[in-house]
């Protein structure tokens, strides 16, 4: 039963760490879609965010989940070992697959324009 607990603690660990990218990838595509639906097209380049009202509710929230999703992103690739060395026969990997696609499509927003124009 011990070992039970323990296996749910390191997941749960895991699931709580794949939380804040979620945050950042709602509120960037959240951003994006809302500023679309303003300009009635999705182009975004050569435009200055800033002139929208939503710019501001979105800005510190998109930057901060960005920067806690770097550090997480640390500590969860640790957790993430730790997890595999001590449940090597009884790993769940459907959960840390998706918690790797939400970490790796964070990535991806980052590299993107759609990051970059709400960086503006």
């Amino acid at each position: 039963m011990d070992e039970m607990k323990k296996k749910r603690y390191w997941r749960i660990a895991l699931y709580i760490l794949g939380f804040f990218p979620s945050i950042f990838i709602i509120f960037l595509l959240a951003f994006y879609i809302h500023a679309g639906i303003i300009l009635d097209y999705w182009n975004i380049s050569g435009i200055n965010p800033a002139e929208f009202y939503l710019y501001y509710f979105y800005q510190y929230i998109i930057i901060y989940s960005w920067i806690i999703s770097v550090f997480t992103l640390a500590i969860w690739i640790i957790v993430l070992f730790v997890y595999v060395i001590k449940n090597r026969k009884k790993v769940e990997w459907k959960s840390v697959t998706i918690l790797s696609v939400i970490y790796l499509i964070a990535i991806l927003l980052a590299f993107s324009k759609i990051f970059e124009f709400a960086l503006d």
